[in-house]
């Protein structure tokens, strides 16, 4: 904690660093967007969408007619897609709102639904064949907010919702791909994607659409930290936060040190400590 007692005072940095054993070891995070900076990197198909606020910042589609989704491509192929999802309104019945991975393209993804039938439903889509691959009675209201994991490791597909486990299935059909959110005739809130990797590492390449460097905050930065931790310039013992410290600088100088040569300067005379275009084409390479 920070404060005082009669005292007026400013804080920064805050860093908690484990000691004296072990603790968990940190996920291998492959994305992760809780649209605190906007949806960069986020493609449309139909429907209306927009950042709103609900409690926090989150990817809003506004209105319930048609199908409609938002999209991040990538080439994963073992892993986990967890998101907060809330149906604002059903425009029908048997509309749903929804969770994808593994997508290749508009027609061929696997994909959880909350159907206002009060189901719970994975399915795969394969040009535009859909198969029900698993499915149970689940009460879905609207405007609560649900909290759907979907996971896939090889042909093993799983779904919890809320921490719970609720569905199992066994499909090969598609192997790789990146991830999506949306639904059927259905305005919904979504928030906090994250994308894990699952049964070993996996190639995790930062975006990078503006140089990072102290007292910034984003998803980028949460991707570098993690990409750092990887190679192994980031300390075990620290969190990604998303928030560029002290610490994630750090992490930066060591890795231009060993990989680039760079092992003193500033931010401002030569870009020690700044994860730039010649740091991050560098980390991403390894």
């Amino acid at each position: 904690g920070i404060g005082g007692y009669y005292t007026a005072a400013n804080f920064d940095d805050v860093t908690v660093t484990a000691l004296g054993g072990a603790q968990a070891p940190q996920a291998n995070v492959l994305f992760s967007d809780n649209f605190e900076y906007g949806a960069t990197g986020w493609s449309l198909v139909g429907g209306i969408w927009s950042i709103a606020a609900d409690g926090s910042k989150v990817y809003s589609r506004t209105n319930n007619s048609g199908d409609a989704w938002a999209y991040k491509a990538g080439s994963w192929t073992d892993y986990s897609v967890e998101a907060k999802m809330k149906a604002v309104s059903f425009n029908g019945t048997n509309r749903f709102v929804g969770l994808y991975g593994r997508w290749q393209d508009n027609t061929h993804w696997y994909y959880v639904t909350l159907r206002n039938s009060n189901t719970l439903e994975l399915k795969r889509n394969i040009g535009n064949t859909y198969t029900v691959l698993a499915t149970k009675s689940f009460t879905v209201t609207p405007g609560v907010w649900y909290t759907v994991k979907l996971s896939m490791q090889g042909s093993n597909l799983a779904v919890s919702v809320n921490g719970n486990p609720e569905l199992t299935a066994t499909d090969s059909s598609i192997a790789s791909g990146g991830v999506g959110i949306g639904g059927y005739y259905t305005a919904a809130n979504f928030d906090d994607v994250t994308v894990t990797a699952l049964g070993g590492a996996q190639a995790l390449s930062v975006s990078l659409t503006r140089s990072l460097s102290i007292r910034l905050r984003g998803d980028d930065v949460l991707l570098l930290q993690e990409k750092l931790r990887r190679a192994g310039y980031f300390p075990e013992s620290s969190a990604p936060t998303g928030y560029y410290g002290v610490v994630t600088e750090k992490a930066v100088q060591l890795f231009q040190c060993a990989q680039l040569g760079l092992c003193s300067g500033s931010p401002l005379t030569n870009g020690y400590g700044v994860a730039g275009p010649r740091t991050m084409g560098k980390l991403n390479s390894l």
